[in-house]
């Protein structure tokens, strides 16, 4: 996995382990919106860390002691070069876009420590630079959880905002024509409408999609500004009162309580959140063990199983002796073009391996998300029966297994 990232010229002794042969998958574009989506997803699940690591560098205390800069130091470094590589890999690839988020969870109690180690020595007064930089984060970083909130996250937010958007264009208003008032009321999209003249240039459902999207964008400005007015108001107000870690600037007092509330807000469900995935409200170890008894029971000892899915390998050691196609066991992930007995060699597959190793197999299973297509056909052709399905694991909807033993 590795080795390609080291100059041939100067390792030699690594070719064995050079992918010869090989090719990439073909993956179809990622649009640029769901590259965008999953930054934002990223940002609102993390948001502690990652406004928590810029503040301690926009706020970088003046005098510490050397061991304590010397570790601050070290942890800025590696969250920096982490977080660099870990977007490249998802946000600028095309095999894992929406692995950002996820990825964020592998290092970010680095800036979690960068945070508990700096912040009672942040300074108080900034330079027009830092103030400038801070202005920036806070209103980037607002700006961007009001979008995100709105248009992405929180199921809750948005069908209240979808009602409240609904309630306010059908809100009744008096008619006018020619400038004029007239008798009668009509409906705020309806005036509109007739306003913009949006219909002569758009049809209905197009028409009415920018009325919502207007409606949205300005629910959003307003929503932003009374946001900033509370963040660089409020550090005035604590000053006055004597609040002594509140920064003498504005932007950086700002900067500080923006924090501060994400800290707040965060176990409460405001941020941080998700509803499937990450907030898994079941026995995830117990659900496995479910499944993996189930499976235990109904596949014979020394079974050669051919496994279709996605989220589902764990389930798979529960199995006495099973003979796998490992290639297949991190799933799309090892698909790739080339040779047959290259691919196989590297730990690769293809349709072709996975024809042979479906012909190959005793027990074939197939993940509730992955079923249809040849492999579906396959295994309801007369060649094998069907078998109780396996539970679902987890939190993520479509994890059954179904169960497909070979006739004798």
């Amino acid at each position: 996995m590795w080795v390609k990232w080291f100059p041939q010229q100067l390792t030699p002794f690594l070719d064995r382990w050079r992918y010869a042969g090989v090719a990439p998958w073909p993956r179809p574009p990622i649009p640029a919106e769901a590259r965008l989506t999953s930054l934002f997803q990223g940002y609102y699940l993390h948001f502690v860390p990652l406004i928590g690591v810029l503040a301690s560098w926009i706020l970088w205390p003046r005098r510490w002691r050397r061991s304590e800069r010397r570790m601050a130091v070290f942890l800025s470094i590696s969250y920096g070069f982490l977080f660099v590589i870990h977007a490249w890999a998802s946000l600028g690839g095309k095999h894992c876009v929406y692995c950002f988020s996820g990825y964020l969870f592998f290092f970010e109690a680095l800036g979690l420590l960068l945070i508990l180690l700096t912040a009672r020595f942040w300074r108080r007064e900034l330079s027009r630079g830092r103030n400038l930089t801070a202005l920036g984060v806070v209103l980037t970083g607002l700006g961007a959880l009001v979008w995100g909130y709105a248009y992405h996250f929180g199921s809750g937010a948005q069908t209240a905002l979808d009602s409240l958007i609904k309630a306010v264009l059908e809100m009744p208003v008096p008619r006018f024509s020619g400038g004029r008032l007239a008798e009668g009321e009509i409906a705020l999209w309806g005036l509109l409408l007739n306003k913009f003249r949006l219909l002569e240039r758009y049809p209905y459902e197009s028409a009415m999609q920018i009325l919502d999207a207007w409606v949205r964008g300005i629910a959003a400005v307003l929503l932003m500004a009374l946001l900033l007015v509370a963040l660089f108001r409020l550090p005035g107000w604590l000053r006055a009162r004597n609040v002594r870690w509140i920064p003498e600037s504005a932007a950086g007092g700002a900067l500080v309580l923006f924090l501060l509330a994400g800290w707040l807000l965060t176990p409460i469900g405001i941020l941080g959140r998700s509803d499937s995935l990450y907030a898994c409200g079941r026995d995830v170890i117990a659900s496995y063990e479910e499944a993996g008894e189930h499976l235990r029971a109904r596949i014979p000892p020394g079974s050669r199983v051919y496994w279709q899915g996605s989220d589902t390998q764990v389930a798979l050691l529960y199995l006495d002796r099973p003979r796998f196609f490992p290639p297949q066991l991190n799933a799309d992930y090892s698909l790739r073009l080339g040779e047959v007995d290259t691919l196989v060699r590297y730990g690769f597959w293809n349709d072709e391996l996975a024809s042979r190793w479906q012909r190959e197999a005793d027990v074939i299973l197939i993940e509730e998300r992955q079923y249809g297509g040849g492999l579906a056909e396959y295994v309801t052709s007369g060649l094998f029966e069907e078998l109780t399905p396996a539970p679902e694991v987890g939190c993520r909807a479509g994890t059954s297994l179904h169960i497909y033993r070979r006739l004798p």
